[in-house]
């Protein structure tokens, strides 16, 4: 029986450890957010309770930053694995993808089930206190790599640095998504990006 008992526990913790590890890298990404937002004198405002928490599937913006400039309203966006790849698609969808082998040999990629990305909302769309809103998907935790699957309209990319790439590559099946694209009128930004680039 001892023996079934700790079966059953490494496949609890292994089952458990994605999550887990989601839940501390959100608690990292609010603190070094908070901290910054502090030193810089900006407001930071979260839109529902426990909001550095937020889903993919939930259809409100999680925060706000009010800067001197701009109003940040951002969403957050993660996925629990870290070596998954994840796949956006036209028409605001998403899946992970996979992979399985021996070494590196035989490796082979799995897909998961395609999932909606709603539109997301914001109350008073448009200037804030006279200020620009600024739309950013933050993607935390980050998984292996971003890819975009086939490509967009030019209204929903327009304006992104580096963003290009995706609307001249019309034979490419995928592309991949740097932080600083634009992808369903949001820019895509990590972590690092958001506190050395966006807040700074």
């Amino acid at each position: 029986m001892e023996f079934w008992y700790c079966v059953i526990c490494i496949v609890a913790v292994c089952i458990a450890f994605p999550y887990v590890r989601y839940i501390c890298k959100r608690l990292n990404c609010l603190c070094k957010i908070k901290r910054a937002c502090k030193s810089k004198g900006y407001l930071l405002k979260g839109l529902h309770r426990f909001w550095f928490l937020g889903g993919n599937q939930r259809k409100a913006f999680d925060c706000t930053i009010e800067t001197e400039e701009e109003l940040l309203v951002i969403k957050l966006f993660g996925v629990a694995r870290r070596k998954r790849v994840l796949v956006f698609t036209e028409n605001r969808k998403y899946f992970t993808r996979a992979f399985s082998g021996v070494l590196l040999w035989f490796v082979e990629s799995f897909d998961s089930s395609t999932k909606s990305i709603p539109e997301y909302v914001f109350p008073g769309n448009g200037d804030a206190n006279g200020k620009k809103v600024r739309k950013i998907l933050l993607v935390n935790p980050v998984p292996l790599d971003m890819q975009m699957k086939g490509t967009q309209d030019k209204a929903g990319t327009a304006g992104a640095a580096g963003i290009d790439k995706i609307l001249q590559a019309e034979n490419r099946k995928e592309t991949t998504i740097s932080p600083g694209d634009m992808i369903y009128g949001m820019e895509v930004a990590n972590l690092s990006r958001l506190l050395n680039s966006v807040i700074s």
